[in-house]
């Protein structure tokens, strides 16, 4: 048999009521004028539309965030995407402080929601029993842009380490400030913070920033020749629209989990939700889209994470793209590991 996919999209800005209504308005009050929902931006975003979609039994799947909290068995019918829980993130980053500045005082920039929440205590828990301090944590409102008085309390604190957990254009604002007040710590970033777009409104002040991934960077000109970049390039030639930018790191990232729910619907025996849902907790596909090298997608009955393996990059403000830095690391059925509880169960 063969199924036309139907995609329609709606626009939420980021803000998790609009996302609770475009969800409503496109699933329907009782779920029955949509397949599933994919791919919802946000961690907020994808709390607001949880309790609903999974009273009504409609998959909710590659919620776009790494937040823990999508490992909760309470919510069997939403899933996370490729992007690796916020924790492992921490985990990764941390343990590169460690090994590169031992006795390190870190100053945090978080979101103030449970996005916040997980890199803050992912890398409390961290840090525990080593010689790294966290001396300063500042948070933002979601969907602030402006981080001018945050970045001014952090720079004080005189702090050698800064991770700037912000997302969006709260990003490369306090890279911008952080820059501005001559502060010049070792720069660590969000995953959420690394595409195209958010670097170069950065600009100089993003030169040398740490980042932890498991998705190609485009860019790269070492990615030229792989073959996985060189499908991705031709499927967004050939369907793209013509304002996609394909070195962009958002559309890489969107590409892989489009081709990640086609393999899965490809292998269910009947197209139902059901059988949609019990194939997203049992996936197998390995390598697949643009994860980088070592990455594979791969979950279990008690392990709802698609990607558990992280890359150390670094970016180059000149060439204007990212450097893997090390051998990727393999985090495979280990995020309840280095994540509190209480953040999966949220």
């Amino acid at each position: 048999k063969k199924y036309q996919i139907k995609v329609v999209d709606k626009d939420d800005e980021y803000n998790a009521s609009k996302s609770a209504q475009n969800i409503t308005e496109l699933v329907g009050s009782k779920g029955d004028k949509a397949f599933a929902v994919f791919n919802v931006v946000g961690t907020a975003n994808n709390v607001a539309i949880r309790d609903d979609l999974g009273e009504q039994c409609v998959p909710n799947v590659f919620a776009a965030t790494g937040a823990p909290t999508w490992g909760n068995p309470d919510y069997p019918w939403t899933i996370g995407s490729t992007l690796s829980p916020y924790t492992l993130e921490a985990k990764a980053l941390a343990d590169y402080v460690i090994k590169e500045k031992p006795q390190a005082k870190v100053a945090l920039l978080l979101q103030d929601d449970d996005y916040g929440q997980a890199y803050e205590e992912g890398f409390t828990k961290a840090f525990e029993g080593t010689d790294v301090k966290i001396v300063q944590t500042a948070k933002y409102a979601p969907g602030a842009s402006d981080v001018t008085s945050q970045i001014t309390s952090l720079a004080a604190s005189k702090a050698d380490v800064f991770f700037n957990g912000a997302t969006l254009l709260a990003c490369p604002d306090g890279l911008k400030k952080a820059a501005a007040a001559n502060w010049k710590p070792m720069l660590l970033v969000s995953g959420t913070c690394i595409s195209k777009t958010l670097m170069g409104l950065a600009g100089p002040a993003a030169d040398g920033a740490f980042a932890a991934t498991n998705i190609m960077d485009p860019t790269n000109p070492a990615y030229a020749d792989e073959a996985a970049m060189k499908e991705y390039r031709s499927v967004v030639d050939k369907f793209g629209a013509s304002d996609i930018d394909p070195d962009n790191g958002i559309v890489a990232y969107g590409y892989t989990q489009g081709v990640i729910l086609v393999k899965a619907l490809e292998g269910l025996k009947t197209l139902d939700r059901a059988s949609l849902m019990e194939a997203m907790h049992n996936l197998d596909l390995g390598q697949i889209g643009l994860l980088v090298n070592g990455a594979e997608v791969k979950t279990g009955p008690d392990d709802p994470f698609l990607v558990e393996n992280l890359q150390i990059v670094k970016y180059d403000g000149t060439a204007a793209h990212f450097n893997n830095v090390g051998e990727i690391i393999d985090f495979e059925g280990k995020t309840k590991e280095f994540t509190p509880e209480d953040l999966i169960n949220n």
